[in-house]
């Protein structure tokens, strides 16, 4: 499960992976390592001090068992309480238990070696071998929890790469959703305008006209909840925009297309190319004397989908920055934020200025022709 699942809010996912808990596949690969350091120390005995191997198994069998067992309660001391502790306690509680650890290994295994082999036995290994096991033992310890430092290291560090790349994809996805509450009501209050002067002058036009905006709104409440749709259903909404538009500016509102081959179901943000008309109308055709006209167009340039509308309004005055227009203004700021978002710094939008007047917007995004989860074929 993927952590941003947990919740919506970022600081629900934890700040450190779960502490590790006792389960039967790390107990099973934990008695493998027992036995067969077992062994291993079991055949040096036999090289080393000429033992049978069954003396010598058994004996290092006994051993192992008991420091496998004392390593329980220093595990859920270190792991389970002090796993948020710094390096420092760490190493504190370390140079603590360690030599502890050793000496109470090493005393339970005289206990049951003398009633196991007798006192002389128990009296022999004292004399010839007890500093070798407590060092042994010390050993031990060491390497165990050395591994297990290690181990526990690498799984907060690849736990925080996950946490931060999960934060950063929450934090855009609540930056898109964010951009995208800001067009809808943009969009929607600019279309109302437009049917509100023709309310007085035909009714059954209206009544059309509101059908039209009623797809208009169900086409945005729906962009909430899809992330890419075919370009055919933002065709279906530009068309269905523009004719709203149409009525409100008659012949002084002019359009075309030129839509390249096999594009139709290339996938893009929904409502990423309306701002675009509508800022081309509001600032560029509405306010010119005779109207204008607008040009879409969509091609392919390489592996990128190349979008393009340009007018013959207004323009752009010569003394404007043109790059400032992307910092202000609903539409095209949000557009432009919502593609670098999306795809990366490799889309976005650009502005030119026409000659002999208008403006050109070309939008560059990479050509997505894969379903995506959370798309739309359109209805």
């Amino acid at each position: 499960m993927k952590y941003s699942e947990l919740s919506d809010d970022p600081t629900a996912i934890a700040a450190m992976p779960p502490l590790p808990e006792f389960r039967l596949r790390g107990m099973l690969w934990a008695a493998l390592m027992w036995l067969a350091y077992t062994l291993v120390y079991a055949l040096a005995l036999v090289n080393t001090m000429g033992l049978s191997f069954f003396n010598a198994f058994m004996s290092q069998a006994l051993l192992h068992s008991l420091a496998a067992l004392c390593s329980i309660p220093v595990w859920l001391l270190v792991v389970r309480t002090m796993d948020t502790v710094s390096w420092k306690g760490k190493i504190a509680a370390h140079l603590l238990l360690g030599p502890l650890y050793a000496i109470v290994v090493y005393q339970l295994y005289l206990f049951c070696i003398g009633i196991l082999a007798g006192r002389a036995v128990q009296q022999e290994i004292m004399e010839t071998a007890g500093i070798w096991m407590e060092l042994a033992n010390i050993m031990i310890y060491l390497v165990q929890f050395g591994v297990y430092h290690s181990i526990r290291t690498w799984h907060k560090l690849r736990y925080e790469q996950r946490r931060s790349t999960e934060l950063r994809n929450l934090a855009r996805d609540r930056e898109l959703v964010a951009l995208k509450s800001q067009i809808n009501p943009h969009f929607l209050f600019n279309t109302l305008n437009s049917i509100s002067a023709m309310v007085t002058r035909d009714t059954n036009e209206t009544r059309r006209m509101l059908s039209q905006l009623a797809e208009l709104m169900r086409y945005s409440l729906d962009m909430a909840e899809h992330d890419l749709v075919p370009l055919r259903r933002e065709l279906d909404i530009i068309h269905a925009y523009l004719d709203l538009e149409q009525k409100r500016l008659g012949n002084r509102l002019r359009t075309h297309f030129d839509i390249g081959p096999q594009l139709e179901d290339v996938l893009l943000p929904p409502l990423v190319l309306q701002p675009l008309v509508e800022n081309a109308i509001k600032h560029g055709i509405a306010p010119h004397e005779t109207g204008g006209t607008i040009w879409i167009g969509l091609a392919r340039a390489g592996i990128d989908l190349r979008c393009t509308v340009q007018d013959n309004g207004m323009g752009l005055a010569r003394d404007q920055n043109i790059e400032a227009l992307l910092q202000k203004g609903t539409g095209l700021q949000n557009t432009h934020k919502r593609l670098k978002q999306r795809f990366g710094d490799g889309a976005g939008l650009a502005l030119e200025r026409v000659e002999p007047q208008g403006v050109k917007v070309t939008m560059t995004l990479p050509i997505v022709t894969t379903q995506a989860k959370g798309s739309v074929r359109g209805h």
